[in-house]
């Protein structure tokens, strides 16, 4: 992971990040495709990680791929964090 912050990088970073503590580690994640922001462009820096969001980054960052069959109550099956909950899980069963 890059440790540094290029003037010319800084440019293409999502605004809500420029200038943010965390704006390496964030361009680095994106740049990795760890994360990929909101449809709005925006990271969202210091809002709280969402259960789905936190599947998502560890699924990425390990490249867990396959789901495992999953129910949850407040997880329906055409949300998109489904398929990241259902690849945390499979990872987790085998622990």
């Amino acid at each position: 992971m890059t440790s540094g912050w290029s003037s010319a990088y800084a440019a293409d970073a999502p605004v809500d990040s420029r200038g943010h503590w965390a704006q390496a580690r964030l361009s680095a994640w994106l740049d990795q495709g760890y994360i990929q922001g909101y449809e709005d462009g925006s990271l969202r820096p210091d809002d709280s990680i969402k259960r789905g969001e936190l599947f998502a980054l560890i699924n990425r960052v390990y490249g867990w791929k396959e789901p495992a069959a999953i129910s949850f109550a407040d997880l329906t099956n055409d949300h998109w964090a489904y398929a990241e909950a259902a690849k945390a899980v499979k990872e987790y069963r085998r622990v």
